[in-house]
């Protein structure tokens, strides 16, 4: 079905025909029962309804709101408790009415809406809980508990809009608790083994989730938190253990930069034994998220500041039990070589074989892996290192721009314009260059990216968006 703009402009230009004789009512009464424009109407009203119930929601919400407050004090503990469930269970079995047993489009928007607010609810209760029972701890922790328990009811009930709600409160927890687990101290074991293994734990239940809920928004927003995640993880073991194994601290590194990109790169849903076509959109923006990381690792690591004062050792205690903290890039190495042993199998012959592209990333991921090896545990590269993600930073770029000039796609062209052009940018205001030449490179650049969008519109034929 076509946009509600769209029909209600065609229903406009339409009438128009009409009574300009460009169209008989026989026409007209075809256009209206295709793109249903006695549906119209009833759509506006029942958006006006639904603004008028919001509206009313608040005020009614904020009612209940001052009148709690200015009876809390006076209210026992277990009245505050009945009070919190109360409004927890019924707004959900409200929400669940709706949204499961009506048939107009605005209750079960409303239902939706109302599943929403139970889990603002469901998070006031455990803050107020928690003040009631003098329970404390770092706010980190709470929104763990809030989004777990968010996940849980999107997980039941299949809602796309409560699992990203959930996945907000998840990426929030994580970014406020991972100085705290990694670099604080007396953190409770549960929310430690949680943050340090959110990429493993959070993310598999995220990645279920948006498989079960068919939401490709859901999946990309998890792999880009679980690369993120494993960047961030892994360089701060990494860090904590160089002075004690360099070694150790490198294959972190290796596995953080390398593995990571790799696997989400060769990323397909046969991994898990499902074949439906209307997954494979998950495995293309698995790939593109996957392309995009490799990008921005390739682009930091040619900075030559970064190399100056990257893994150097500090005054962090090592203890041993540290070394479970292994178990993530243990998995997530054999995962990698499941996935690319996988991904070869894809062609009709059944036999292991990937093309010129795959293979020329696969040998990008590979130099980086030895260089960060060779920086951490023999001895820094780091003049040879800019150098050497300069180059492959262009060759990335210039792989994506021949590869879309080969199958039409912008996405990929303008990607690599803009590795290239960031790339000679940052150079340029990196070193100690004259001003003048500084303001030919950004004419040149400037110039540059005008022509290469001119030519590639004018001569690229069936672009695909």
């Amino acid at each position: 079905m076509a946009s509600e703009k769209f029909r209600h402009q065609l229903m406009i230009e339409a009438q128009k025909w009409q009574e300009e004789n460009i169209i008989n009512s026989s026409i007209y009464e075809q256009l209206s029962q295709r793109y249903e424009f006695d549906q119209l109407a009833t759509t506006a009203r029942n958006r006006f309804v639904i603004i008028l119930i919001s509206i009313g929601s608040i005020l009614l919400g904020l009612a209940v709101i001052t009148f709690v407050a200015a009876n809390w004090e006076y209210w026992t503990r277990e009245i505050k408790v009945i009070i919190l469930l109360g409004c927890f269970l019924i707004t959900n079995i409200i929400a669940f009415y709706l949204w499961r047993n009506s048939q107009e489009k605005w209750q079960h928007r409303l239902g939706l809406g109302l599943f929403i607010l139970a889990g603002l609810i469901f998070g006031a209760n455990l803050g107020l809980m928690s003040q009631m029972f003098h329970q404390s701890g770092a706010i980190y922790q709470l929104y763990l508990v809030w989004g777990i328990g968010v996940i849980s009811m999107a997980f039941g009930l299949r809602i796309t809009s409560l699992s990203i709600f959930g996945f907000i409160l998840l990426t929030i927890s994580y970014l406020w608790g991972h100085y705290e687990v990694f670099y604080g101290i007396n953190q409770p074991i549960i929310y430690q083994i949680l943050i340090q293994h959110f990429p493993l734990i959070i993310g598999s239940i995220l990645i279920i989730l948006a498989y079960r809920c068919q939401s490709p928004w859901l999946f990309g927003l998890t792999v880009f938190l679980i690369i993120s995640s494993f960047f961030a993880n892994l360089t701060s073991e990494a860090e904590k253990i160089v002075g004690f194994s360099p070694f150790l601290s490198s294959l972190f590194a290796v596995i953080a930069y390398g593995f990571t990109p790799a696997f989400f790169y060769a990323y397909h849903d046969n991994l898990w034994g499902i074949n439906s076509p209307q997954n494979q959109i998950f495995s293309r923006i698995s790939r593109r998220l996957a392309i995009i990381f490799m990008g921005l690792i390739f682009y930091v690591f040619s900075f030559k500041g970064l190399w100056k004062n990257s893994f150097t050792p500090n005054d962090i205690n090592f203890n041993w039990y540290q070394l479970f903290n292994l178990i993530d890039p243990i998995i997530l190495f054999g995962l990698t070589i499941l996935a690319w042993w996988r991904f070869g199998f894809r062609n009709e012959q059944k036999i292991w074989k990937i093309d010129l592209n795959t293979t020329a990333i696969a040998c990008l991921l590979l130099i980086t892996s030895l260089c960060l090896i060779i920086h951490i545990t023999v001895t820094p590269i780091a003049g040879v290192g800019v150098f050497i993600f300069n180059v492959i930073l262009a060759l990335l770029a210039i792989g994506l721009i021949r590869e879309s000039l080969g199958n039409g796609k912008r996405k990929g062209f303008w990607f690599g314009i803009i590795l290239i052009v960031l790339q000679i940018f940052t150079r340029t205001l990196e070193y100690d260059t004259d001003l003048l030449f500084k303001a030919l490179i950004f004419f040149l650049c400037g110039i540059g990216i005008i022509i290469a969008g001119l030519w590639f519109e004018k001569y690229v034929k069936n672009l695909k968006i």
